[in-house]
């Protein structure tokens, strides 16, 4: 299974895990996914995450998902695009 998106399809699992308020989810490994996770982590948007090897070249990262209160840290999360002038 491939993905076109895997940035849209991680967050879309965020946000599908935080509406059934759970603790953690998986996304796939990816560079893009591990620069997105290490700038919500440092922001104070997730609690952890850490690369979980599945058996040989593949790999998930777990997202461990942040509340304050009972409340989902990331109130709204989207994909924008951005498109070039060529």
């Amino acid at each position: 299974m491939s993905f076109n998106d895997s940035l849209s399809d991680m967050l879309t699992r965020i946000r599908n895990a935080h509406r059934v308020n759970k603790s953690f989810t998986y996304c796939f490994s990816s560079n893009l996914n591990n620069n997105v996770l290490k700038v919500l982590k440092d922001e104070g948007y997730i609690r952890n995450y850490k690369k979980v090897d599945i058996r040989e070249g593949i790999s998930k990262v777990k997202i461990e998902l942040k509340y304050h209160e009972g409340t989902p840290v990331i109130k709204r999360i989207k994909r924008i695009s951005v498109g070039r002038n060529i």
